[in-house]
């Protein structure tokens, strides 16, 4: 596989998302580094997020690229991959795997379709079993009254990444006897239904003392209900989030928020690590491996007091023109047989 000229890598995800939007914050900077000119396409949701008539009317306007970065959501996948396939697209899909039952038909990158070169995602079931687990232990140092009671706000029900979510917090909650789930109830990922979900249950169930949040406005809502309540701060439910951004690091400073598991909203920037290393032509033991390397799943990390400082640079755009991005590329690591795209990494190094 030879490339000859600069690669164009087009992102397209949706625009009205705090969470799509750090993911894009460090993409322009890093492809810089590694040579890519970095194209953005943020689209206003379509219908179950099916993006494949914005690339077409995007493709039959603008030039080809030669990568696009892409994300699952409600709609088939074959129809993105047929038209990727069909213009010699090389993609990437990030963030939200393919659900099973779409697997069945679409197989696995580079499987049945040979511009599909890899999939990153990461195990959001384990990263919501943690966050009940670390509540727990959390409970238990504080002395909380057993059996701890605790809410859950999630996002919608359709999305796999959101599906394998809810069930590691569901999970981790029935194997603790001395925890009891008050509701779950779902959102539309908002801050404000999360604010109005929030201040129902506060109605509805009183002395919560652990609150689960899916996502970044899911925990602010939560928080912002507690404000607006009468209930005094040191006597706040705990609260554990999915998802990094700025104010939750604020939030958890303040301690408003305890902790938060994140480091997913990397997912672009891994995928351009692994283009690179791929119009590199890395070769040898350390070469791109169509099987190990097609399917990249990435760790999440836990977010609190005691290390934040270290994870908020990461939410500037500055920092990324010079972050040690090439330690995790086979082409500048030749020792490296495996992917292993560990932020800590990264964090170790500032």
């Amino acid at each position: 596989m030879s490339f000859g000229k600069t690669q164009d890598v087009l992102l397209i995800a949706p625009y009205l998302s705090v969470f799509w939007n750090n993911v894009e914050l460090p993409m322009a900077p890093v492809a810089k580094q590694l040579g890519l000119n970095f194209i953005s396409l943020r689209p206003d949701a379509q219908k179950g997020f099916d993006f494949t008539l914005v690339l077409n009317q995007y493709l039959k306007k603008n030039r080809t690229p030669e990568w696009v970065i892409w994300v699952h959501r409600r709609s088939h996948p074959d129809k993105m991959l047929n038209l990727l396939e069909a213009h010699k697209i090389r993609s990437i899909n990030i963030t939200n795997p393919i659900p099973p039952k779409d697997a069945n038909v679409v197989g696995k990158p580079l499987q049945r379709y040979q511009y599909w070169q890899a999939q990153i995602s990461s195990n959001e079931y384990d990263a919501s079993y943690k966050i009940i687990d670390a509540l727990h232990l959390a409970a238990q140092q504080s002395n909380y009254t057993k059996p701890y009671r605790i809410i859950g706000i999630a996002g919608s029900k359709y999305l796999q990444s959101a599906k394998n979510s809810n069930l590691g917090m569901l999970t981790a909650i029935e194997q603790r006897k001395n925890m009891h789930l008050l509701q779950l109830v779902y959102s539309d990922w908002s801050q404000d239904e999360a604010f109005n979900k929030m201040n129902i249950l506060l109605r509805r169930h009183p002395n919560i003392n652990l609150a689960w949040a899916g996502n970044i406005n899911i925990a602010l809502g939560i928080r912002q209900a507690l404000q607006a309540s009468q209930i005094k701060t040191q006597h706040w439910p705990m609260i554990g989030n999915l998802g990094w951004h700025p104010k939750v690091f604020s939030a958890i400073q303040q301690e408003h928020i305890a902790f938060s598991m994140g480091g997913n909203h990397m997912h672009g920037v891994w995928a351009l690590l692994v283009i690179y290393d791929i119009v590199h032509n890395s070769s040898g033991a350390n070469a791109v491996n169509k099987e190990a390397d097609s399917i990249i799943n990435i760790p999440y990390i836990k977010a609190s007091k005691h290390n934040i400082q270290h994870i908020e640079p990461l939410f500037q755009s500055s920092y990324w023109h010079t972050a040690n991005i090439k330690q995790y590329s086979k082409r500048h690591n030749p020792q490296l047989h495996k992917y292993d795209f560990n932020l800590e990494y990264l964090l170790a190094t500032e």
